[in-house]
């Protein structure tokens, strides 16, 4: 069995039509909301200026990773960027806080 490890997804935004991109940024919504609560995904950004979004989440394998993010509406399984992370940390896994 493995030990889960945090990877890094990024991904483009998709192009969309105005009548689309309603519904379909509610579905991300949706989707992103569902998974932090559940733990799937530990953070989560996006940028307009980049075109870009991005997530950490924990998995046991690349693979298992990159299931989790082709959950996703916003996820373009071709141009889906997956990377390992050797470190890292944050209030949550640090168990640091300023209260």
């Amino acid at each position: 069995m493995f030990e889960p490890a945090h990877f890094l997804i990024s991904c483009p935004l998709p192009m969309l039509a105005r009548e689309e991109d309603q519904q379909f940024t509610v579905a991300q919504e949706v989707a992103v909301d569902r998974m932090l609560l559940a733990g799937q995904l530990l953070q989560y950004a996006v940028s307009e200026d980049d075109g870009l979004w991005w997530a950490i989440l924990t998995a046991q394998t690349e693979w298992h990773a990159r299931q989790i993010a082709a959950t996703l509406p916003w996820c373009s399984t071709e141009e889906l960027q997956i990377s390992e992370l050797s470190f890292f940390a944050s209030n949550e896994t640090q168990g640091f806080s300023l209260n």
